[in-house]
C-alpha cells in the first residue's frame, strides 16, 4: 500500500432468512457511497428460502458483488471465517442481513480505526446494539419519532465527527476488523460459539489481551433489525454465549458491569441530543421521553442490581455456614487424629516393654523346633536299624522261637 492508499476492504454479508429484511440491507449498501478499494461479498448459507437465494444471486450480479452459496449450512460463524479468509490483503467488515447502512459509512468507520496504531474494531451507534445504543443506552430502540435511519446517520457524522470511546467489545452487527490484528488474534472461534452470538466478544477480549482496543465510531449510524436470522432463539444462544465467555474471562463480567455503570459513551449520546435539538427544536418533547425510558432503564438496572445483591448475600450466608461446618470438621479431625496418635504411642510403648519377653519365647520356640528336629531325625534312624534286623539271617533262624505254639496246638485239638 503506498502513501496515501487506504487499505483494501472486504464488507462480508451473511445471509439466510428474511427476504424482505435482507433486500431492504442489500439495497441500503448498494446505495451507499463504497469507496473504490472497498468490495463486497454475500455469503448465502445454504439459505431455507429459494426466493432469498434466487434474489441475493442476481442482485450481487447486477453489482458486481461476489455471491457464494454454501453446500450446507455452516452457521454464522463458520461463514463469516470463510469470507475472511478470502481476503487476506484486505480489512474487514462484517454486516448483518438486517442492517441498514447510508452515505460515506465505511469511509468514517476506516477512519476511526486508523486513528491510532492498535485500534482492532470499530462498532458504530445504533438503535439496537446493547452498550452502542441510541437514543437510550443498553436498550433496543424504536427510531426517534420522524427521524429516517439515514438522517440519524447524517446527524450523527456532524455531531460526533471524527470522536470515538473505548468499549470492552465490539458489537457484532455491524463490526469493521482491522486486518493486522485479525492476523495476530485469529479467527472466531467455531467450535465455542456455534451458529453465532458472542464470537464477537471472544474475538475482542483475545484483541484486547494482545494490545488492541475495541472501539465505538461515535460518527456512524447503523439501523439494525435485530436477529432476523435466530428466529426466537436469541435468549438461549446469549446465556450459552455468557457461560462461555465467563468461563474463558473470569473478568468478563467485571468489565461490562464497568461499562454499563461508567457509560463511556454518555457524552457521545449527549451530544446527538443537543445538535437535534438545534436542528428541531420540537424534538424536545420526544428526548424527554426518551430520558425517561432511560431512567426507567437505570432503574430495572438498579433493581437487578439489588436483586443481585440480596443473592449474594443468602449465598454469601450460605458460604460462611459452609466454611464454619468445614472448620468444625476439621476440628473433629484434627481431635481423632491427635487421640489416634495417642493409642499409638501407648502401643508402641507396651510392645517396647513385651519385646524382651517375646524375643525369649521366640528363642524357646526355635530350640523346641530344633530339638522336634533331631527328635525326628533318632526316629528315621531307629526305623532304618529295626528294618536291618528284620533283614538279617539271625531273625529268620530264631523265627521259629518267636512262633505262637499255644494258637497251633489249639487247631491241632479242635
Amino acid at each position: 500500500m503506498g502513501p496515501g492508499e487506504s487499505p483494501n476492504i472486504r464488507i462480508i454479508v451473511p445471509v439466510f432468512r428474511a427476504l424482505d429484511i435482507t433486500t431492504r440491507c442489500l439495497n441500503a449498501l448498494a446505495a451507499s457511497t463504497l469507496p473504490p478499494h472497498a468490495s463486497v461479498q454475500v455469503i448465502d448459507d445454504k439459505s431455507p428460502e429459494e426466493s432469498l437465494s434466487d434474489f441475493c444471486r442476481g442482485f450481487c450480479a447486477q453489482q458486481g458483488w461476489e455471491y457464494q452459496l454454501n453446500p450446507e449450512n455452516l452457521g454464522f460463524v463458520a461463514s463469516a471465517n470463510q469470507g475472511m479468509s478470502a481476503a487476506p490483503d484486505s480489512d474487514i467488515i462484517l454486516l448483518n442481513s438486517d442492517t441498514r447502512v447510508h452515505g460515506d459509512w465505511v469511509q468514517r468507520l476506516q477512519a476511526c480505526i486508523y486513528g491510532s496504531d492498535r485500534n482492532g474494531t470499530a462498532t458504530p451507534f445504533s438503535n439496537n446494539a446493547t452498550i452502542c445504543s441510541y437514543p437510550v443506552f443498553n436498550t433496543a430502540n424504536p427510531l426517534p419519532e420522524g427521524w429516517s435511519d439515514g438522517d440519524l446517520d447524517a446527524l450523527v457524522a456532524r455531531a460526533n465527527a471524527g470522536k470515538y470511546a473505548e468499549l470492552p467489545t465490539a458489537v457484532g452487527f455491524c463490526m469493521y476488523i482491522r486486518r493486522a490484528c485479525l492476523d495476530e488474534v485469529g479467527p472466531f472461534d467455531e467450535q465455542a460459539f456455534g451458529a453465532g452470538y458472542g464470537e464477537e466478544c471472544d474475538f475482542s477480549m483475545r484483541a484486547r489481551q494482545s494490545g488492541w482496543h475495541n472501539l465505538l465510531a461515535a460518527d456512524v449510524f447503523v439501523y439494525h433489525e435485530g436477529s432476523a436470522s435466530f428466529q426466537g432463539t436469541t435468549g438461549e444462544r446469549k446465556a450459552h454465549a455468557d457461560q462461555r465467555m465467563l468461563e474463558r474471562y473470569p473478568e468478563w463480567g467485571s468489565l461490562l458491569e464497568t461499562c454499563l455503570n461508567e457509560d463511556p459513551a454518555a457524552g457521545l449520546r449527549a451530544a446527538i441530543d443537543n445538535a437535534r435539538l438545534a436542528e428541531r427544536p420540537g424534538d424536545a418533547t420526544l428526548l424527554l421521553r426518551e430520558q425517561r425510558r432511560a431512567v426507567a432503564s437505570l432503574r430495572d438496572r438498579a433493581s437487578q442490581l439489588t436483586s443481585r445483591l440480596d443473592e449474594n448475600a443468602a449465598e454469601k450466608q450460605y458460604l460462611a455456614g459452609q466454611l464454619q461446618e468445614c472448620r468444625d470438621q476439621f476440628t473433629a479431625t484434627d481431635r481423632a487424629l491427635a487421640h489416634a496418635d495417642h493409642v499409638v504411642g501407648e502401643l508402641r510403648e507396651e510392645l517396647e516393654q513385651q519385646a524382651p519377653r517375646i524375643e525369649a519365647m521366640e528363642k524357646t520356640i526355635a530350640e523346641q523346633k530344633q530339638r522336634v528336629i533331631e527328635l525326628d531325625a533318632a526316629v528315621v534312624e531307629l526305623h532304618a536299624q529295626i528294618r536291618l534286623v528284620e533283614q538279617s539271617r539271625s531273625w529268620r533262624w530264631t523265627a521259629w522261637l518267636r512262633y505262637d505254639y499255644s494258637a497251633w496246638w489249639r487247631r491241632l485239638r479242635g
